[in-house]
């Protein structure tokens, strides 16, 4: 028996293809429903238009029906890998499930833990409202919940255009979208970006509705400092041109008001269970 574990869109592949290799499959996921961070569902209970929430949301729903039909793949929903062991080629895995432990040991194991948003404090990080761009997220595709009425984005990386669209596409007002990097940053990948036409496409369509909705990028800008109001809660931030060494450059910081910063520098591994299991690690930096 293979294992998989996570059940987002690698998960979901990895574990239809093997299933439909042959192999019988356990799929552990340790949320509520398959398609992980990318593909998440509403309840039933909420009524809206998921395809505003998720890209490419009808090939998240065909992947996640193949897998649910298929006869050799079982799942386990609301199960945490708690603890994992590897001795002698066998993994060892210690499962909890509403409460009730258990354990599963297979020779063949597939990590598809996913990441999560890498974090840097700074002043005021520890607001109320200050949260990450992934968190805001979640909140609107897993629970149609929106964090803010008025949203300001900073950080950087690609995964901040989704996150602003998907926002703007809801109604909600995105006060600033600043991308730490410039434009030169990404030159080194612009080979990888090129072989990859759909992520290009995927990006283009994510700045044409930010266009739309009159939200421009401010690139060589990061967010600084966040300030509190009489509630202590989120009412402002302070946002300044920064060089390459992110020193502020004199004279470029503006204070924006809003009710929720989301601010995120990229993704970190969850290499939790692989560090659990003793796998060898490798960190890859790019430079530039």
């Amino acid at each position: 028996m293979i294992v998989v574990i996570g059940g987002g869109p690698a998960g979901l592949a990895a574990a239809l293809s093997a299933a439909q290799s042959g192999a019988k499959v356990s799929l552990i996921e340790s949320g509520a429903r398959l398609g992980g961070q990318f593909w998440r569902n509403l309840p039933e209970s909420i009524d809206a238009d998921q395809e505003l929430l998720h890209h490419n949301f009808e090939a998240g729903e065909n992947l996640r029906e193949k897998v649910l039909g298929h006869s050799n793949i079982e799942i386990r929903l609301d199960t945490q890998v708690w603890q994992a062991q590897y001795r002698e080629g066998v993994s060892t895995l210690h499962l909890i499930c509403q409460g009730v432990t258990s354990e599963i040991r297979t020779e063949k194991l597939i990590l598809a833990t996913g990441a999560y948003d890498r974090t840097l404090p700074f002043p005021g990080w520890d607001i109320p409202g200050v949260m990450t761009p992934g968190a805001v997220q979640a909140l609107l595709k897993g629970n149609f919940v929106k964090a803010g009425k008025k949203i300001v984005i900073g950080g950087t990386g690609p995964f901040l255009l989704p996150v602003a669209a998907g926002l703007v596409q809801n109604g909600i007002e995105v006060a600033g979208l600043f991308e730490a990097n410039r434009l030169r940053r990404w030159i080194p990948s612009l080979f990888v970006a090129l072989r990859n036409a759909s992520v290009l496409k995927e990006g283009a369509e994510y700045l044409q509705i930010l266009r739309k909705g009159g939200v421009g990028i401010k690139r060589g800008f990061a967010v600084i400092e966040a300030h509190a109001g009489t509630n202590g809660e989120l009412a402002s931030v302070t946002v300044a041109r920064i060089k390459s060494d992110f020193r502020v450059v004199p004279g470029t910081a503006k204070k924006i008001p809003c009710d929720v910063a989301a601010i995120g520098w990229g993704f970190t591994a969850d290499m939790s269970i692989a560090s659990n299991l003793g796998l060898e690690q490798s960190v890859s930096v790019l430079d530039g």
